[in-house]
């Protein structure tokens, strides 16, 4: 059976985003079930997504980087003699320290969460835990982990 987000509905009693907006806070029960199982669901961004973020920030650190070593070389220019050749290694190393700080990886992974991405989500989230139920009849049933 193939496990859709409108099949495993009526399991979810809370869903819950949080403040991350990568994150869903989940917690499944059948009716025969006195505790629920929590979970997180992670929505993640595709392929594309990820790549556009990763040229948005490689673009700005650029512009930053130029940004700091035109200043650095211009100081540098106006000094002159060895004065003016530290301030431009300085500008250089200031250009590539910022841009370095520019990048940053928590942006790349960002994605809109759209319902179609949240259902994924949960669905895969749902996925690691379909051992512990059984779709019977027309509901689902919590099926005991046994003791081994």
């Amino acid at each position: 059976m193939e496990i859709t987000y409108e099949k495993i509905k009526s399991l979810i009693i809370l869903e819950e985003p949080q403040p991350d907006g990568m994150m869903i806070k989940l917690k499944f029960k059948a009716e025969n079930q006195e505790t629920p199982i929590e979970s997180v669901a992670v929505v993640t961004p595709d392929q594309n997504e990820i790549m556009k973020n990763a040229m948005k920030q490689a673009g700005k650190s650029a512009a930053i980087s130029t940004g700091v070593n035109m200043a650095g070389n211009a100081l540098g220019n106006a000094i002159g003699g060895v004065g003016g050749n530290a301030a431009r290694s300085a500008g250089q190393m200031a250009g590539s320290a910022a841009a370095s700080a520019s990048m940053d990886p928590s942006k790349m992974m960002k994605t809109d969460m759209t319902d179609a991405k949240k259902q994924a989500a949960i669905v895969q989230a749902f996925s690691h835990l379909q051992t512990y139920y059984k779709w019977e009849g027309d509901k689902w049933h919590f099926v005991p982990p046994k003791a081994e």
